[in-house]
């Protein structure tokens, strides 16, 4: 462009020496040597003031989750039926297949069985324990009144009859004696009067009857006097005291039976353990039926294709793979200078990449409380409060945690911010005296980023109404004399073409 002025400020020249006058030509050509000789740079500048800003800090991470089960049976066998397919949404406890379960129902049906036989013994031992000590006590008691009889009847052997009964005998002897004598004398009468035809054959009959009769007592009382009157016999004694023996080993078998009663009672709580064991073999047989149904552990999404019905299936394998819709996160690792602004509890501004504009919120709900070797990072964990079961494991997240306000901070434009490595600065216009003239001068001046946010920068370390270069900045350098440029500077005219120049 230089050289372009020049040679139009020696074309003014030679028209002029020419004597030709082009005044629109040298007010263009004044215009240009000013630009040519201006060595200031024009840019624009806006006054900066401290704003309140909110302090977030960016967190970045994939979504997981903690509810990612497979599901699987609990004893080997065929699958019969299976109620889901992938991407189906399952509550917990939800029945999502069956095992075919013909042996577990049998041996249901078995330990049922067991039980009711345990409670028919349990009843009968009850019966037995009520019933069991009456019966020893009587007989006690009647094994006692037999020893007491057989040890009367032997005494009375060994002492022999009384003198009471010996005279009873005696006169029952006597009085038969009496009778037979009357009996005998009213049967003769009553022959020589049959024979002189005073009586009948009848009354002769009935005489001779009582006749019979008295004399068949008195040989009777006769034989019991005897009976009394004799000694007791050896043998008889023996056989007496043989009863006795007998009587008194029946009386200590009952007494020792009677001892057993509490054996009884015993039989009863053997009786319950029974009982109690069977309704236990029940439980387990019912625990195996339910078994065969496999169920959702928690609320979910089935992930991936299920098993199909006919399958044979052994403990381990999974049927079917259920990631829950609770506990959704994501983790993010935050540098140590910042690990001390986070706590849990903080609330998480999230989106998803995958999801487009919809918004989401979060928690931080665990802070690492060790940094990795590599980076000095801290993991965050952070729960994502989603909707709709639109988030799923592996989608990326994008969040910003709110830490807080900052104070007395400035928001700037990204593109006066000067990176040059590690120093970030931008420029501020200064008027300053040079050279005994008053000018403008461009001041790098560095700053401190917080963060950025689209295409502005929160950054710290300016002033109150310091006037911040926003455009023009790109050819600056430290104290380069600027000019402000209001926006109403016009540009110098392009250059004009070959042809242009030759048409002139």
């Amino acid at each position: 462009m230089r050289n372009w002025a020049i040679g139009l400020i020696a074309g003014v020249s030679v028209l002029a020496l020419t004597g030709c006058v082009d005044r629109g030509g040298q007010e263009q050509a004044k215009k240009v040597a000013e630009i040519v000789t201006d060595q200031t740079t024009a840019v624009m500048v806006k006054p900066v003031s401290s704003v309140d800003a909110p302090k977030t800090l960016e967190l970045t991470g994939s979504v997981v989750t903690d509810d990612d089960v497979q599901v699987s049976v609990k004893s080997p066998g065929r699958l019969i039926a299976v109620y889901v397919k992938e991407g189906a949404m399952v509550s917990a406890g939800q029945v999502i297949a069956v095992q075919e379960g013909q042996e577990a129902q049998a041996r249901l049906s078995q330990a049922m069985a067991n039980v009711r036989s345990a409670n028919a013994a349990l009843s009968q031992a009850q019966r037995d324990a009520r019933v069991t000590p009456e019966r020893s006590t009587a007989a006690v008691k009647a094994s006692e009144a037999r020893v007491r009889q057989a040890k009367a009847a032997l005494a009375k052997a060994q002492n022999g009859s009384r003198s009471e009964e010996k005279a009873q005998a005696k006169a029952n002897v006597d009085r038969a004696k009496s009778d037979l004598e009357l009996a005998r004398k009213n049967l003769e009468r009553s022959k020589r009067l049959e024979a002189e035809g005073a009586i009948s054959k009848a009354q002769l009959e009935v005489d001779q009857n009582r006749f019979d009769n008295a004399q068949a007592g008195y040989t009777s009382a006769v034989e019991q006097y005897n009976l009394i009157l004799e000694v007791t016999r050896p043998e008889d004694i023996e056989q007496l005291r043989e009863q006795v023996r007998q009587a008194e080993e029946q009386l200590n078998l009952d007494r020792a039976n009677k001892k057993l009663d509490p054996a009884a009672q015993d039989r009863v709580d053997a009786a319950r353990a029974q009982v109690s064991a069977a309704q236990d073999a029940v439980s387990l047989a019912r625990i195996a039926v339910d078994d065969l149904k496999v169920t959702a552990p928690m609320s979910g999404k089935i992930s991936g294709q299920p098993l199909q019905p006919g399958t044979v299936v052994s403990p381990g394998v999974p049927v079917a793979r259920l990631v829950g819709t609770n506990g959704i996160f994501f983790e993010a690792e935050v540098p140590e200078k910042d690990i001390a602004d986070v706590a849990p509890g903080m609330a998480v501004d999230a989106s998803v990449d995958a999801l487009g504009d919809v918004a989401l919120s979060g928690t931080v709900v665990s802070v690492s409380p060790s940094a990795s070797d590599l980076g000095r990072l801290f993991k965050v964990r952070v729960s994502i409060n989603e909707a709709a079961g639109k988030v799923k494991p592996g989608m990326f997240v994008r969040g910003t945690l709110k830490l807080g306000t900052l104070s007395d901070v400035f928001v700037v434009p990204n593109t006066a911010v000067q990176r040059d490595g590690q120093n970030i600065s931008v420029f501020i216009a200064m008027r300053e005296t040079v050279d005994g003239e008053s000018m403008m001068v461009a001041r790098k001046k560095t700053v401190t980023v917080i963060r950025t946010e689209a295409d502005v920068a929160i950054v710290d370390g300016l002033e109150n109404g310091e006037q911040l270069i926003t455009s023009g900045q790109s050819t600056l350098f430290d104290g380069a004399p600027i000019r402000i440029d209001d926006g109403t500077e016009k540009k110098p005219e392009a250059e004009p073409s070959e042809a242009e120049v030759e048409a002139e």
